[in-house]
């Protein structure tokens, strides 16, 4: 008989730390000019979408993404149904800067932030295919997950 054995409080600080330092480094790395400031968005939209499927793995819950013009946010399901990721990190609501817009593939996004996740990730890892595009006047990047589950982070050409 096997026994089941989850994540243990190291490994899953293990995790975090690596995912905070890789946020950290494209935040950092970010230079001038509002092309590579839409790189960094478009980057950070992307570990935030890796975290919430590690946090779905390690805490063996439903996360999710929710989406609007130019913000998007974390949400758990927990007792009460879907609730937005409100304590300190990377899953909480965050707005994109003046000029900065998001969009799902060619749909376009409310106002203001749903009240439950447009894309979710299940407790095994497993998401829908994921297509959100972070604009701005200087162009545009494509970040998605596709049907085989690899992640995707591109500058779309106009």
């Amino acid at each position: 008989m096997h026994s089941v054995r989850g994540f243990t409080l190291l490994e899953t600080l293990v995790v975090v730390a690596l995912i905070a330092i890789i946020a950290g480094s494209v935040v950092l790395s970010a230079g001038a000019g509002t092309a590579r400031e839409l790189e960094t968005h478009a980057q950070r939209l992307r570990v935030v979408a890796e975290l919430v499927c590690d946090k779905a793995t390690i805490e063996a819950g439903f996360f999710g993404l929710g989406f609007a013009q130019r913000a998007y946010s974390g949400f758990r399901f927990g007792n009460n149904g879907w609730e937005p990721v409100r304590e300190s990190g990377p899953l909480v609501a965050h707005a994109l800067p003046e000029g900065y817009s998001l969009r799902r593939g060619e749909a376009p996004l409310e106002r203001d932030l749903p009240g439950e996740p447009q894309w979710i990730c299940s407790p095994a890892g497993d998401s829908a295919p994921l297509d959100v595009i972070v604009a701005s006047a200087d162009g545009e990047w494509r970040i998605g997950i596709d049907e085989q589950g690899r992640w995707q982070t591109a500058a779309v050409s106009r």
